[in-house]
């Protein structure tokens, strides 16, 4: 619709450029915004919560705003849930500062997740044997097997069957 009375491809270019081109500084104040107000999304998991981030990183560096490897860390150590908070961070800091990198940093919290995130731990094989089953009759949906349906019981058991004459020969 915007480009409609364009005659050139360099007439539809300029035309989308003005509508969706926004000042370089404006885009690097709300891209500094998004990367200072990240919270960590607890509907997701770990890792999609650093590819975010990551993804805000890039477009900061990508558009000449540098964000230093330690920024990002101490970013990244700021975001993480409660439960994270005490022992994650206790094991970071005892790391060696050779080791103290962003892919470390990263590889460890996705690895760490499950032994971190109490919500996460899944029924045990033996407690999931003793969980009482969920049955269903297929005659009237109660909580019975079908062949111990009462509406059904009502149904005489005995078929009865037409009785015909017997053949002639």
């Amino acid at each position: 619709i915007h480009v409609i009375n364009c005659t050139t491809s360099a007439e539809m270019y300029d035309c989308l450029k003005k509508l969706y081109d926004q000042d370089e500084a404006r885009v690097k104040c709300n891209t500094l915004e998004e990367f200072f107000t990240f919270q960590y999304d607890s509907s997701c998991d770990m890792a999609t919560n650093l590819s975010k981030l990551e993804n805000i990183v890039f477009k900061l560096n990508s558009s000449g705003q540098k964000i230093e490897a330690e920024m990002h860390i101490a970013r990244i150590m700021s975001i993480l849930p409660s439960h994270f908070q005490p022992h994650f961070t206790t094991a970071w800091d005892s790391t060696p500062d050779g080791q103290k990198t962003v892919a470390n940093l990263k590889t460890r919290l996705i690895r760490d997740e499950k032994r971190y995130n109490p919500t996460s731990n899944k029924d045990s094989g033996a407690a999931v044997a003793f969980k009482a089953l969920q049955i269903e009759c297929f005659s009237c949906g109660g909580d019975h097997f079908a062949n111990k349906c009462p509406k059904k019981q009502n149904t005489s058991k005995k078929k009865s069957y037409k009785k015909f004459p017997p053949c002639k020969s």
